[in-house]
């Protein structure tokens, strides 16, 4: 049997094309890492006491983002979701989050016994994927948790969908509520006027990036940004906090090897916005002209979104390929497949009902080609498949459609306390009515289904065998099968 590094030279050496993170498309940025691996020596500073060239550089790229202050992030987004939260709130506190959140929120709901309101996405057609949270429901949130110490959002989604960030912040701010906003799928938005403008520039007080989702970065590194909006009238307490709470979730030997490629990777995009940002913006302007000329499967686009823009504005990253077909033959998982192991292109992942194709301004025109040709061909195949049948065959209902309303939980009691109480396990088709003792979550699409101290419904139910006979292994069960469910 290989071991984890042959495999990985074998996987970088084949002709699988990475429609995935990292950013860098496997293309090196840097000769050697293990020439550079170092720890903290004479001449290379401090993270978590930054005083030379990791200060230097961190303040760089605080002025390139606009920030008051920038920091790494070597634990990944998560690492500095944490402290953002923990840095906002104390023990108790209650919290106003949309619910597609990413799973972090969750843990740090848990290790601060927090509670929270939720807020939740509306549903886009036609594959069933959250939207954007609206400013309005930020307004109604509030008005059920008028103590809400911070409102955490995720903007863009994974599916590339954003929020009316600039409308949340103002409403928010009028309550002098801090916005924390996961951008972790937008930190080259900074760098084109063909992306979305970024949330630090539409009024967020925080925002966290993680770098190797769409900048050429190493897989793990990320950054956390912080400005005192006018509202703040304490800014020097919140940027203590997040100080104190990043040197707690950071590890204590950052990797250099990371922050190198984190400051490498985001100087090579404000150096070549002009010149491959610009190729890349063309390319993938040309692939989506492309995908208009399918007939069956379908690209997530502009128009998609329209029917839930309170503004009229549309909020939409064009980086993200979010495709799939209306039939249910033809599924989420029926086209990763065939791009797989026909085409040999890697996508970032599929669902029961669409696949995401994640680009960079490092991928290839090999891969643009190679992409477009697939798809063309798939289109092709599917449209003779359907001629030949008779009768014509029912269109699919995305899973989160089958399962709407969505309402809010029942939360007897908060995460950090259902984790203390005692648990028994049933089996999840006996689970209604009782509260749920871990979360349910898949991912993707991430969004937890049930959390722990929620009362488990029928429909929460439903949704949950949907993904496991999808194929989709649940993610927080201590029993991956689904078969098993802990319980209060």
């Amino acid at each position: 049997m290989k071991d984890l590094y042959e495999q990985l030279s074998a996987y970088g050496a084949s002709d699988y094309y990475p429609f995935h993170m990292p950013g860098h498309k496997r293309r090196a940025r840097m000769e050697n890492p293990y020439a550079i691996d170092i720890t903290e020596i004479d001449g290379f500073d401090d993270l978590h006491h930054p005083q030379g060239i990791l200060r230097e550089s961190m303040d760089r790229i605080a002025a390139l983002y606009g920030a008051d202050e920038s920091f790494f992030l070597v634990n990944g987004s998560t690492g500095g979701i944490l402290a953002a939260i923990s840095a906002v709130t104390e023990i108790g506190d209650w919290i106003v989050s949309a619910r597609n959140c990413h799973q972090s929120v969750y843990h740090a709901m848990l290790l601060r016994n927090l509670n929270s309101a939720y807020v939740y996405p509306e549903v886009l057609d036609p594959f069933g994927i959250s939207a954007g949270i609206a400013p309005r429901q930020v307004g109604e949130a509030l008005r059920r948790c008028p103590d809400a110490k911070a409102f955490v959002m995720v903007s863009p989604t994974y599916e590339g969908i954003v929020s009316d960030v600039e409308a949340i912040s103002e409403i928010l701010h009028r309550h002098r509520i801090p916005l924390i906003v996961d951008e972790a799928h937008g930190a080259h938005f900074r760098f084109h006027e063909a992306f979305p403008v970024s949330a630090l520039e539409l009024g967020a007080d925080i925002v966290i990036q993680s770098l190797h989702k769409t900048l050429p970065c190493m897989t793990q590194s990320a950054i956390l940004h912080w400005k005192a909006q006018p509202w703040n009238d304490r800014p020097q307490w919140y940027a203590d906090r997040l100080r104190q709470y990043l040197s707690i979730y950071q590890t204590s030997s950052p990797s250099y090897v990371l922050m190198a490629s984190m400051e490498q990777g985001i100087f090579w995009m404000e150096r070549e916005k002009d010149r491959q940002l610009q190729t890349y913006v063309e390319n993938l302007v040309r692939l989506r002209e492309q995908f208009r000329t399918l007939r069956h499967i379908h690209l997530l686009d502009e128009e998609d979104c329209k029917p839930f823009s309170e503004s009229g504005r549309v909020f939409c990253d064009i980086g993200k390929l979010v495709f799939g077909t209306k039939e249910k033959r033809f599924s989420g998982k029926w086209l990763y497949e065939m791009l797989l192991h026909r085409y040999h292109l890697q996508m970032e992942l599929c669902t029961p009902d669409y696949c995401i194709a994640m680009t960079s301004a490092m991928d290839s025109e090999e891969g643009w080609q190679r992409l477009g040709r697939a798809l063309w061909e798939l289109d092709a195949e599917i449209e003779e498949k359907t001629r030949a049948e008779s009768p014509p065959k029912e269109e699919k209902t995305p899973v989160f459609q089958r399962c709407l309303p969505q309402t809010p939980p029942d939360a007897v009691m908060s995460c950090y306390e259902a984790g203390r109480a005692p648990k028994r396990k049933v089996r999840l088709t006996e689970s209604a009515g009782m509260i749920s003792g871990e979360a349910v979550l898949f991912y993707p699409p991430g969004i937890p289904i049930v959390l722990p101290g929620e009362r488990i419904t029928d429909g929460e139910i439903r949704k949950i065998r949907h993904f496991l006979e999808c194929g989709f292994l649940a993610r927080g069960m201590a029993d991956p099968s689904g078969t098993w469910i802990a319980v209060l």
